[in-house]
């Protein structure tokens, strides 16, 4: 069994190599494979990736691992960009900045390789009530998700809908609709199970949230849009 962590990257020059070390290092109770999408970085992002691919290839680690450069698109059209890449049999998404911790990999992908699940979701908010370092603003806006998610789809389905942690097994992925481009890639995941009758697995993860400053990218335009996706998405 494989598992395809696909990595969207756009301007993320003080966090992408500590990540891809982590990323390599992480257990995953199975094989990985890495796909990186540079989503067209324009901050020496890419010459850092393609040193690290160049050293990484020749370095006969068992890991295999793909990169490509791309336009500008957003995070939606980065990670389906890596889709048409990826091999493994449970594909999953990574962040490209120091958020989300790798070493989670093994305990989120342990209910899907028992067979309980076909869908998990790494959630930030199982065991806590605000995630360590996140705005109130940010928090406000995850729970507006969510609850508008137990509205429409059933109460108490997510914890965690916007969590990046996201992983499905490959053949159930409906790449017919993730032409979306940025952030509400999250809902059109969400809904799709919903729609296909998968229930979403929940593990607990560690999260340590960082400010604008240090490179955080979705704003409150991204949230609403994410909001009227969800919405949309569930009478399609």
């Amino acid at each position: 069994m494989k598992v395809s962590l696909i990595i969207p990257v756009y301007n993320e020059k003080e966090t992408i190599i500590k990540l891809l070390d982590r990323v390599v290092a992480a257990k995953a109770g199975m094989d990985k494979e890495i796909v990186i999408v540079d989503d067209g970085s324009t901050d020496g992002t890419s010459s850092m990736l393609d040193g690290y691919y160049n050293k990484f290839k020749s370095s006969g680690f068992a890991t295999e691992m793909k990169l490509m450069h791309k336009q500008n698109g957003g995070k939606g059209s980065a990670i389906y960009e890596g889709l048409k890449y990826a091999t493994g049999d449970i594909v999953g998404v990574q962040d490209a900045d120091l958020e989300y911790f790798p070493e989670d990999y093994e305990k989120i992908l342990e209910p899907m390789k028992m067979g309980v699940t076909r869908v998990a979701y790494g959630s930030r908010f199982m065991g806590r009530y605000i995630p360590q370092g996140m705005t109130l603003k940010n928090w406000i806006g995850n729970m507006a998700l969510n609850m508008t998610s137990w509205i429409l789809y059933g109460w108490g389905c997510v914890t965690d809908l916007a969590t990046c942690y996201k992983f499905w097994y490959r053949e159930d992925i409906p790449a017919e609709e993730l032409l979306c481009k940025g952030f509400e890639f999250c809902p059109v995941m969400f809904a799709a199970a919903y729609h296909r009758k998968l229930k979403v697995f929940e593990v607990p993860i560690r999260f340590q949230a960082r400010w604008y400053e240090e490179g955080k990218k979705i704003t409150t335009m991204n949230g609403f849009y994410e909001l009227w996706t969800l919405i949309k998405c569930r009478f399609r």
